[in-house]
């Protein structure tokens, strides 16, 4: 009986979704000639060091670029939101699709993988009413724990390490033989 050769599959090549990028460096003329260079490469690389390596100009310098001009640290502002609303897009799809397998660039399997981690975080700060935990250690159980004072929980958690203390002493085995 003859068996059929497999043909291999093709691996896929993973690819990234490409957005349209402002070109802030072309949209004004700004003050100093970097400053446009420097956005663009804030939206592209998302770190501030990285990005004013890019447009060949100190970290320190842009940060006192910012606090002198209102038009740059408004587009430094916009910049930032827009970076931080592609991370979130991501996150959001990673949480809900999860990622193929991935080496090196080529889906290893047609597997997706969830993040659990990224999924409880999101829950966390979309839902803080429904997700937050409430650190309690004593008294009212809705109380959280920074209605207490400093001195309350210092009391507090002396209680329970003395507790604690107490109840290893209990089930130590060696202060059990020299009780009896």
């Amino acid at each position: 009986m003859a068996t059929k050769k497999k043909t291999p599959t093709k691996k896929k090549k993973a690819t990234r979704a490409k957005r349209d990028v402002p070109i802030l460096s072309r949209q004004k003329d700004w003050p100093l000639p970097w400053m446009g260079d420097f956005l663009d490469a804030l939206y592209d690389l998302g770190s501030v060091w990285h990005a004013a390596q890019r447009a060949g100009v100190r970290r320190q310098r842009t940060y006192q670029a910012r606090k002198e001009c209102p038009e740059f640290a408004e587009a430094w502002e916009d910049v930032v939101e827009s970076v931080t609303d592609d991370i979130e897009e991501c996150a959001v799809y990673r949480a809900r699709y999860g990622d193929l397998e991935l080496h090196q660039g080529i889906v290893v399997k047609d597997v997706r993988k969830f993040d659990t981690t990224l999924q409880i975080f999101m829950l966390k700060t979309r839902r803080r009413k429904v997700y937050e935990q409430k650190l309690t250690l004593a008294g009212d159980p809705d109380a959280p724990l920074h209605s207490l004072s400093n001195d309350q929980v210092l009391q507090e958690v002396m209680a329970i390490m003395a507790t604690a203390k107490k109840r290893k002493m209990a089930d130590d085995p060696e202060n059990r033989l020299s009780r009896n």
